[in-house]
Order: structure tokens, then C-alpha cells, then sequence
């Protein structure tokens, strides 16, 4: 009779923590854009006399971490019998993204910046452990993006009001700054035909950021919209991605715009047999009109336009890539540690100013700098064997390129999907849900 009631005690108390973590993960879904920060400490290049950036530990990151716990504990309590372990694709290619993670951890050793180089690698822990808890987890595509979508309405609106009115403001709670045109170092596009603009954050650290937050989030509300059987909740994704569309746009990012743009294209080819998902696009195509018949002398100059402005920033992105040839031809095997790669530059040339040590815009050649060819090989295997994995076959290879390719568009014009948590945590979300989409059991199971 005890023991009888041990078991039901047990079984109630491993019911429970299974919800709080199942809920805890679309809470993730829903709060991952906003940039909520604990700041502890700050990365100093070796020998400068100034702080480069703030060392902290994210809201989101932190209930990654929670949830982490929990999942271990539900794996304590239910304490499977051992198995004879079997070579099943999903668990090669967990061994590979692995090997990959553990390598990036291993980094720190030889980073210059130990501190910073710790934080950027738990950020890329974090992001692989929250892929393969969500891919475990007993949640569909409709419900992933359900909770994307609506933890996208706050930052799509922001963002809008951020630049129609020109104005923002500082919250420490939510971890925004005020990017307005008069503050220094804000992100604006100008010419003598247009004026001085400052361009949409939202809730992100650049507008490069939301840019590409808000074309993956395009996607999977059009992904998404055919799973809803609510009228009114049909309606309600075709007003979120017109409003995501307007706000898009309103973050001037060329490499996001090509993206959604890619993304759209390849979506058309999906659906071009189905003439009722195609009145998915209706949302898109109001959105753009309405931005254009507003803004289209900035859009048209952000496209085709010239000033002293853009080109700087171009130069600079030019620069940037003998930088990166000079760190690579230093650092070829082990690379410069993750999160490094400027205290290398920093080392090569310390004369510059100290906005002038940026990351190169460019995904593939940074990693390669930072983690050098061992580190390629192991991304390459963890990319080779995931594909594997997700099982890319003919039928689903369009909605594999709407949903990835446009981050590989991305990947070759900046940088924050390596270099910032919320890039990572995009990158996996959607490969999650691309394996939500095609398969129906949980994949880690």
C-alpha cells in the first residue's frame, strides 16, 4: 500500500515538471526577441584601455537553462532501463552537433578574452540544448509557430512605432534603448534627397537583427496560416504579416528583404497548384503597398540610392574582409577562440577606433576565424548529418529552401546569427520547425 502510494506521489510530481517544461518551452518561443540582460562584467581587448562590450547572461538564456534542469530531472525520475544504443540518424547527428558544441566550449582555452569567449559559447550550448528539448517535446509545427507568431505581435509593433514616430525609449526590464536620429552610433539612413531616418530595432540590438527576426518570422506565419481551422484566427495571422511585412521594411536590411524576398519566391513555387494557399501572400502584398505609398522615395534610395553614409558602411564591410583573410592566415587550425575574433584584429592593428572592431559580415568566414578548419569540419558534419536526419526529400525540399535557405542568404551579408544568442535561438527554431512540419513524432524520443 505504500509503495502504492509512492508511485501515484512519483507519477503526479513527473506529470507536473513535464508540464511546466512543455510550457516552459513555448514561453521561450514567445519572449526569445526581447534583449533582457543581467550585466556582470565587461570583455576587455588584452592591453586596451577600453571596455568593449558588457558580459551578462539573458532572461531567455537563463529559463533555457531552467528548463534544462528539469528535463534532466524528468530523465531521473523516470529512469529507463538501459539499452543497447542504436545507430539511428538522429542520433548521429546529435553526436555531431555535439562534437561541435563541445569543441566551440573547448575554444575558451586559447581565447585571448577568456570571459567573453565563455559567454558566446554557453549562448551556442544554450541554443543546441533548446533545439533538441523542443524536438523532444510532444509539441507540432502548429503549435511552435502558434507561440512564434504571437510572441511576434509586441516587437512587430514596436518596431512600427519605433519609426513612424521617430522616437523610443530606455527600459532596462525589457532591454531596449532608445535608437533615435540625434543618438550617437544609432543606425539611420540619410542622403540630401530623403533626409536623416533612423531605421526600426524593435526589441533587437540593430536593425540587422529585427530585419532578419521578422523575415523567418514571415515565413512561418505563411507556413502557418493553412493549419488554423479558426476563420478569425486566419484573419489574425494575414494582419500580423502585414504588419510584420511593414515593419520589415521599415528596418532598411537588404540582406533581410532579399531573404523574405527568396522566401516568398519559393513559397509561390510550393503552393503554385493551390490557388486558396496562395491568399496566404494577400497579408505580404498589403503590407508592402501600404509601406510603399508611405515610404517609397526612402525604400527606393535604400535600393538604388548613394550618400557619404552608405558608402562608408560598404567600405567598411570591404575592409572587413582582409581583416578576416589576415585572422585566418594567424589562426588557421584552432582559429582565434569563439567570440574572439575581434581582441585578434585588436592585437593585429590597436590603433583604430574602438567602434571600428567589428565581426566580419560574414557567417562562414567568421566561424572559421574564430574556430578555425577543426572547428569547419565539425560544422560541416553537423550540417551534413542533420540534413540527413531531417530527411530532405523531393516533396519537402521547396520548404526546406522557404525556411533555410533565406538564413543562408543572411549568413554571407552579416554576422548575428553566430554572433548574438537571439541568431542562434533563430537558426534553431527553425530547424525545429522544419522537422515539426515534416514528421510527426517527436524526433529524440
Amino acid at each position: 500500500m505504500e509503495k502504492e502510494l509512492c508511485n501515484i506521489i512519483e507519477g503526479i510530481m513527473i506529470a507536473r515538471i513535464k508540464k511546466l517544461w512543455e510550457w516552459g518551452l513555448l514561453l521561450v518561443l514567445v519572449i526569445m526577441p526581447w534583449q533582457t540582460i543581467w550585466l556582470y562584467d565587461v570583455a576587455v581587448f588584452p592591453g586596451a584601455s577600453f571596455a568593449y562590450k558588457g558580459i551578462g547572461m539573458f532572461a531567455v538564456e537563463a529559463i533555457i537553462w531552467g528548463l534544462a534542469i528539469l528535463y534532466i530531472a524528468l530523465f531521473l525520475l523516470k529512469r529507463p532501463a538501459p539499452a543497447k544504443p542504436v545507430w539511428r540518424k538522429d542520433r548521429l547527428a546529435i553526436m555531431a552537433v555535439s562534437a561541435f558544441t563541445l569543441y566551440a566550449l573547448a575554444s575558451v582555452l586559447w581565447a585571448p578574452m577568456t570571459s567573453y569567449a565563455h559567454m558566446r559559447a554557453l549562448q551556442v550550448f544554450a541554443a543546441v540544448v533548446f533545439a533538441f528539448m523542443l524536438m523532444s517535446s510532444r509539441w507540432q509545427a502548429k503549435q511552435v509557430g502558434a507561440a512564434l507568431l504571437f510572441g511576434a505581435v509586441m516587437p512587430t509593433l514596436l518596431g512600427l512605432w519605433q519609426f513612424i514616430s521617430q522616437s523610443g525609449f530606455d527600459s532596462t526590464l525589457l532591454g531596449l534603448q532608445a535608437h533615435v536620429v540625434g543618438t550617437p552610433g544609432s543606425s539611420v539612413i540619410q542622403g540630401p534627397e530623403i533626409g536623416r531616418w533612423a531605421r526600426a530595432y524593435g526589441p533587437f540590438a540593430h536593425p540587422n537583427v529585427f530585419g532578419g527576426y521578422l523575415a523567418a518570422m514571415s515565413v512561418v506565419a505563411l507556413l502557418s496560416i493553412s493549419t488554423f481551422s479558426n476563420k478569425l484566427a486566419r484573419i489574425s495571422v494575414s494582419t500580423l504579416l502585414a504588419l510584420m511585412t511593414m515593419a520589415l521594411l521599415a528596418t532598411f536590411s537588404r540582406s533581410a528583404w532579399v531573404a523574405a524576398a527568396f522566401a516568398m519566391i519559393v513559397f509561390c513555387f510550393l503552393h503554385i497548384s493551390r490557388r486558396k494557399k496562395m491568399w496566404s501572400l494577400a497579408g505580404v502584398v498589403i503590407g508592402a503597398v501600404c509601406f510603399m505609398l508611405l515610404y517609397a522615395p526612402l525604400v527606393s534610395f535604400r535600393l538604388v540610392g548613394s550618400s557619404n553614409h552608405q558608402t562608408a558602411s560598404i567600405t567598411d564591410r570591404v575592409d572587413q574582409y582582409s581583416d578576416a583573410a589576415a585572422v585566418i592566415a594567424a589562426h588557421p587550425v584552432l582559429g582565434t577562440g569563439i567570440g574572439n575574433y575581434e581582441a585578434a584584429v585588436f592585437m593585429m592593428d590597436s590603433n583604430r577606433s574602438a567602434w571600428l572592431y567589428q565581426p566580419v559580415h560574414n557567417f562562414y568566414a567568421l566561424v572559421l576565424a574564430e574556430l578555425g578548419v577543426i572547428g569547419w569540419v565539425f560544422l560541416l558534419g553537423s550540417v551534413l548529418l542533420s540534413v540527413r536526419m531531417l530527411q530532405v526529400t523531393k516533396e519537402n525540399l521547396l520548404l526546406l529552401l522557404a525556411l533555410l535557405a533565406p538564413l543562408d542568404i543572411i549568413s554571407f551579408f552579416d554576422h548575428y546569427l553566430w554572433t548574438s544568442l537571439s541568431g542562434l535561438l533563430i537558426v534553431a527554431i527553425l530547424v525545429v520547425f522544419f522537422q515539426k512540419s515534416t514528421k510527426k513524432e517527436a524526433i529524440l524520443a
